[in-house]
């Protein structure tokens, strides 16, 4: 980044002959940051509008970036200018609620602005002296963790009576608000694989898990199953080519078929119905040329 054509001597890391050089400077701190934070305040309110799959071909951002590396550092609102101009329209819109591909991609707020704290505190935790409140915090969530699954005091660090046995560290947790969004996103998969029973072009290939629903055009007298094959396939590239929605495909019983996921943090179940008018208006839109 900060590779736009600039007068060097305006933007060196060094600034002024003799004046050191301040990679944390608390003022760059304060007007980057509160820069950075209104970007991704803007970028969560537009992306539902963005295509989810960019129209970029390999190599596009070098045509968009000079080849070689800048000489210079370029001011923060010039970097900033390149993401918005150039790294934004070739981004796949992992947090877009059109995007149902792979698996489903969770932020929150809390979680933007925990991760902001840990990176600005840099701490490296690899023993307790090292880091003692990132090891406590520790120790704790996992002490309140063995609480909520009810296991038995001795998976415990501390219990009531002292010391316990138990300890371990975090590979990962989850809160009540993230089980009510799972409830969400299974709620609005089964909803659309109802919609995808109640349409006889389609089947259901294997019974929903969780939030993942895996489809496809059904063969039947006026199509074999590999000319049903290349129907989804090509139903698929159309779906994705509208930027309004984001499928991806996976192979059951040497059949081509599509996976629709449910689970972005942006997702509503308008999300999920606007996906299936639009894989029906594009299914009767093939069927009806061919």
């Amino acid at each position: 980044m900060g590779s736009l054509d600039t007068n060097p001597t305006a933007f060196s890391a060094f600034g002024d002959e003799g004046e050191a050089f301040q990679p944390l400077n608390v003022d760059d701190v304060r007007s980057y940051l509160h820069k950075a934070v209104d970007f991704i305040s803007d970028y969560y309110k537009s992306v539902e509008s963005m295509p989810v799959l960019p129209n970029v071909k390999p190599g596009y951002l070098q045509d968009e970036l000079r080849a070689s590396p800048p000489t210079y550092s370029a001011p923060f609102d010039v970097t900033m200018k390149e993401l918005r101009t150039s790294v934004v329209p070739g981004m796949t819109h992992w947090a877009s609620p059109n995007f149902f591909a792979f698996f489903p991609s969770t932020n929150s707020a809390a979680a933007i602005a925990g991760d902001l704290i840990a990176s600005a505190m840099n701490t490296v935790g690899f023993t307790w002296q090292a880091a003692p409140a990132a090891t406590e915090m520790e120790v704790l969530a996992l002490d309140w963790l063995a609480q909520m699954l009810n296991l038995p005091t001795s998976f415990m660090n501390r219990t009531g009576e002292g010391r316990g046995t138990g300890g371990g560290v975090i590979l990962g947790t989850t809160s009540e608000a993230m089980l009510e969004h799972i409830r969400s996103d299974v709620a609005m998969a089964k909803m659309f694989e109802e919609f995808v029973r109640g349409d006889d072009r389609f089947e259901v290939v294997v019974p929903r898990n969780f939030a993942l629903v895996c489809f496809r055009i059904k063969a039947n007298s006026a199509m074999t199953e590999e000319e049903a094959d290349e129907a989804n396939r090509e139903l698929m590239e159309r779906l994705n080519k509208t930027g309004k929605a984001y499928l991806a495909h996976t192979v059951v019983g040497d059949r081509f078929v599509l996976r629709f996921a449910v689970g972005s943090s942006l997702q509503e179940e308008r999300h999920v119905r606007s996906a299936w008018e639009l894989i029906k208006k594009t299914t009767t839109e093939m069927m009806t040329m061919n």
